[in-house]
């Protein structure tokens, strides 16, 4: 993976396979990694071990998912290089419309 010049945001990301994601991403050199996740505290403690940031989201409701996104890009600039949900799905291409 090239992500040495991209924002990452997992959804999911405090625990299990978003956890390992986030562990992964770091390894692999992303320049920002946002942990999302409904559960607050779990969100910082995988944000806090690689050095990323925790957003608490519930990506069941459309207005955190759009605050969120806003959230990321006004803490990292630029845009989201990639967004992994649920954890099973990668999205790379731009999220536009937010």
């Amino acid at each position: 993976m090239h992500l040495a010049d991209k924002l990452v945001v997992v959804t999911g990301g405090g625990n299990g396979i978003g956890r390992a994601l986030c562990r992964r991403f770091k390894a692999e050199g992303a320049k920002a990694i946002v942990v999302a996740d409904v559960n607050a505290v779990t969100a910082k403690q995988v944000a806090d071990e690689i050095g990323g940031t925790a957003i608490t989201c519930d990506v069941s409701r459309e207005a955190d998912v759009v605050a969120l996104v806003k959230q990321a890009i006004a803490q990292h600039g630029g845009r989201v290089g990639q967004v992994v949900e649920k954890p099973e799905r990668v999205i790379s291409q731009p999220l536009i419309g937010i």
